[in-house]
């Protein structure tokens, strides 16, 4: 017998997705404000992701503008995954630092990090700057 998973999805478009640096705090920031602006279904979400064990699918679309007249630098597409998803990854917790100074998402209660249980990240390289940004889909 197969269950079908309830999922939420946040989908951020028309955002550079950003890797962690020496400016993490503001990149965080910035990607908090996004998914915020971006996603009107916040709540709902928190109370789905509540003290469970969850599994996290991250999708980066990464925009390569070689095709147009002002392209890209090449760099935007060669971002390692592993450094953008430290971004996203620290920003669902209630804070996004280690000091508890900062204001994250809440979708991941306190820093309850043991509750995902599966993570799975692909990146893309999308031709459109409409398109580029991020999925984050959240199963129990």
């Amino acid at each position: 017998m197969f269950f079908r998973k309830k999922s939420h999805t946040i989908r951020i478009r028309n955002f550079e997705p950003l890797t962690a640096s020496s400016f993490a705090v503001e990149r965080k920031t910035k990607l908090r404000e996004e998914i915020k602006k971006q996603t009107k279904n916040l709540d709902e979400i928190r109370k789905f992701c509540h003290d469970e064990e969850l599994s996290i699918d991250v999708r980066f679309f990464l925009y390569d503008g070689s095709k147009d007249q002002n392209p890209q630098p090449e760099g935007r597409i060669k971002k390692d995954l592993d450094n953008l998803l430290k971004i996203v990854l620290d920003v669902l917790p209630e804070k996004m630092d280690s000091e508890g100074e900062n204001d994250g998402l809440g979708l991941i209660k306190r820093d309850y990090d043991h509750l995902v249980y599966e993570i799975k990240s692909i990146k893309k390289i999308v031709y459109d700057k409409d398109e580029e940004g991020i999925d984050i889909v959240i199963t129990k």
